[in-house]
């Protein structure tokens, strides 16, 4: 990589953690006109509404990528596979959860120096589960959190890529899976009491065999000294169980989670609706928005999904694959968005659903569209982002994502965030 390409890039990344880490704290994030927010005050709760049919695609997620990790970055013999996620750190570095061999990459932007930490094991230095890194610290005293979620610890870890200390996380009663740790960008270290944030107990599969589409309820608890205490509670997915699998009915609805430093917001994809979590036993905030349009999954969409998923099996699998068809029942909505996420300036990102042929068929996750809820700017925004990006950190001029390629090959990618001119103008 050029020389000054590469001071480029480093200077991006720093701006990229900087800002993440002010979320909340400042302006910023796409902003300059769009669909107005109507706000009103019910019982205390901030209620925001705005129509998302008038929310202008003003925005969008640079084509060509600023900076690239993997296979395709040049040759730095960087390989990714089930990148589980990416943090900007302040320094430049960037770095990635190899879910695979569940290992942390740090790597500086040029890709030619490299720390890797961890790997599978139950070891002092290793994890029994794909780390989950959080961005703790402020000043000049930035660590990097981790959770390893399957032996039920919270670690720090220094940039230099040592290991500071490790606390054991209060031990919650619920499904088989343990609970998963949320942490507000810049988090302060954690001392003897541990991390301050929230756990997430996931619902559990219902324990009769069933055919019909069921929704377990899963449990938030806020996380301080040690001590978890019960917030509130979510629904999980539709699910079914048969005798021969579990899985999901298509398109069907679920709780999405995005952490803020204001707090923590949930919705239920059945309906167009967020809720922020922060202090007190109610919530801060609510968002709704109408303009959403017909979600109702018809029988042709229902034919296409089946077509195009026995298109890509060997002809030996295809009578599995109606027996799948027999057992799973098909939600009769698809969900009103796909995933929330904090950008900078305490903005709401809320990814717009991905149109019914890119669900679970296509390798590289189609082009799709994100909300963007500026509540300082008083409007909401849509980005465009190009095919095969997921998008895993918002700056405010810049996006650290995950690239996916027809062969199913990943790269970290750092993009620009480019704004559409208006036609009219």
């Amino acid at each position: 990589m050029d020389r000054r390409r590469s001071t480029r890039v480093l200077g991006s990344l720093a701006l990229l953690a900087i800002s993440a880490m002010a979320a909340g704290c400042g302006e910023g994030s796409p902003s300059a006109g769009g669909a107005s927010l109507q706000v009103v005050d019910s019982a205390g709760i901030e209620v925001v509404r705005f129509d998302r049919s008038e929310a202008p695609v003003a925005w969008r997620v640079a084509p060509e990528p600023e900076w690239v990790l993997g296979d395709g970055d040049g040759g730095s013999g960087v390989l990714l596979h089930q990148v589980g996620g990416v943090l900007g750190l302040p320094d430049g570095w960037v770095a990635v959860s190899e879910a695979s061999t569940r290992q942390i990459l740090l790597v500086d932007p040029e890709g030619e120096d490299l720390i890797r930490l961890g790997g599978a094991g139950d070891g002092p230095e290793e994890f029994g589960s794909a780390p989950a890194m959080f961005r703790v610290g402020a000043g000049g005293e930035h660590r990097i959190g981790v959770h390893d979620r399957w032996r039920g610890r919270y670690v720090e870890i220094a940039m230099d890529g040592s290991w500071l200390h490790q606390v054991e996380l209060p031990e919650v009663a619920g499904p088989p899976a343990p609970p998963r740790l949320l942490l507000p960008p810049g988090s302060p270290h954690s001392g003897e009491g541990g991390p301050e944030g929230f756990l997430i107990v996931d619902p559990a599969m219902p324990a009769e065999l069933t055919t019909a589409p069921v929704r377990g309820t899963g449990t938030i608890l806020r996380l301080r000294g040690g001590v978890a205490e019960p917030l509130t509670t979510f629904l999980g997915p539709e699910t079914v169980r048969t005798e021969a699998l579990t899985g999901s009915p298509i398109y069907g609805a679920r709780s999405h989670l995005g952490m803020s430093e204001e707090g923590l917001w949930i919705g239920d994809s059945a309906e167009p609706e967020v809720v922020l979590w922060a202090e007190g036993p109610a919530p801060a905030r609510i968002v709704r928005w109408t303009g959403v349009g017909d979600r109702t999954v018809t029988d042709a969409r229902v034919e296409e999904f089946w077509s195009r998923l026995e298109a890509g099996l060997p002809e030996g699998q295809r009578d599995l694959l109606e027996g799948v068809r027999a057992a799973i029942p098909m939600s009769q909505q698809m969900p009103a968005f796909g995933a929330l996420a904090a950008g900078p300036g305490g903005a709401l990102w809320i990814r717009d659903e991905l149109p019914p042929e890119g669900i679970m068929l296509e390798a590289p996750p189609p082009a799709h569209e994100w909300l963007v809820v500026d509540f300082t700017a008083g409007y909401a925004e849509r980005v465009l982002v190009p095919p095969g990006l997921v998008l895993h950190e918002i700056g405010d001029e810049v996006v650290l994502g995950v690239h996916t390629d027809e062969m199913g090959v990943q790269t970290v990618r750092l993009h620009r965030l480019e704004r559409i001119p208006d036609p009219l103008n």
